[in-house]
């Protein structure tokens, strides 16, 4: 799977050029295929539902910021068809959902920042590759992967109040890499920064951290976690399978496991531990 995302990667810088490519000025459209271009910061309030939807279309928000308004419902940006791209810059949800990964897939998400109060990215479709993002929360999952076989890389998912999760991974054959996902869970002390509760995914060179609840946890089987380095207040990684035969745990860095089969290296310095 990685070396098939790999390849995918390779085209790229072809896939977004924004040669010929359309400015953008106005909320609530759909653009259908074509490259398109922020030239100034874009303020959306009051439009209930989907207010920008790329269509299978790519748009380079070139350092600016897509702002949807509180209490409009609904997300601010979905990407739809195939092959839809966003990034190079902010889009805030005035408190609602941000961004929805939708459609049949193959989108790209890159060097975005997204700030709302509630789900900041749901991914719901398959094969999209999501990198260097910052996604914010306080109250919902930052991050949730619902879909399959996608490609979360080089991401930041900070829930500062967040009650359960801050990345939750629902689907299938994922692959969640060389991310920082931090939370403070002041909530509910079972909550995990991380919760796995899909099949199959693989989790790698993550620094995950939870000041006030668990590190990651993991209820699905056949996953393989690895090379991560975790630290929740009291216990660093659950699986709650209750051994370690369903979910493979390779590597990783803490210093309390439930079950204790779990393998954990030390971490160099935990403050607070």
């Amino acid at each position: 799977m990685l070396r098939i995302m790999l390849s995918m990667f390779a085209v790229l810088p072809l896939a977004l050029s924004t040669a010929h490519a359309t400015d953008l000025t106005t909320c609530n459209v759909i653009l259908t295929g074509g490259s398109y271009t922020l030239a100034a910061d874009l303020s959306c309030s009051g439009i209930a539902g989907r207010v920008v939807t790329l269509d299978g279309a790519r748009l380079d928000l070139q350092g600016h910021t897509i702002t949807c308004a509180t209490p409009a419902p609904g997300p601010c940006v979905t990407l739809t068809g195939w092959g839809a791209a966003l990034g190079n810059g902010t889009v805030d949800g005035g408190g609602n959902q941000a961004v929805t990964v939708a459609g049949l897939g193959g989108h790209y998400l890159y060097d975005l920042t997204i700030a709302p109060i509630d789900t900041a990215l749901i991914i719901e479709s398959h094969w999209n590759l999501i990198y260097h993002i910052t996604a914010t929360s306080n109250v919902s999952p930052a991050i949730r992967i619902a879909g399959q076989a996608n490609w979360l890389a080089s991401a930041t998912a900070d829930c500062p109040f967040v009650s359960g999760s801050c990345l939750l991974i629902d689907g299938h054959y994922n692959a969640v890499t060389w991310n920082l996902i931090t939370t403070e869970d002041t909530i509910n002390m079972s909550g995990a920064a991380v919760l796995v509760s899909g099949t199959n995914n693989w989790l790698a060179s993550n620094i995950v951290v939870n000041t006030d609840g668990l590190g990651i946890r993991v209820n699905g089987t056949g996953n393989t976690i690895q090379a991560n380095t975790l630290q929740g207040s009291n216990t660093d990684a659950v699986d709650t399978n209750s051994d370690c035969l369903h979910n493979r745990w390779i590597g990783n860095r803490g210093m309390e496991a439930d079950p204790s089969c779990i393998p954990l290296q030390p971490l160099p310095s935990v403050a607070g531990r």
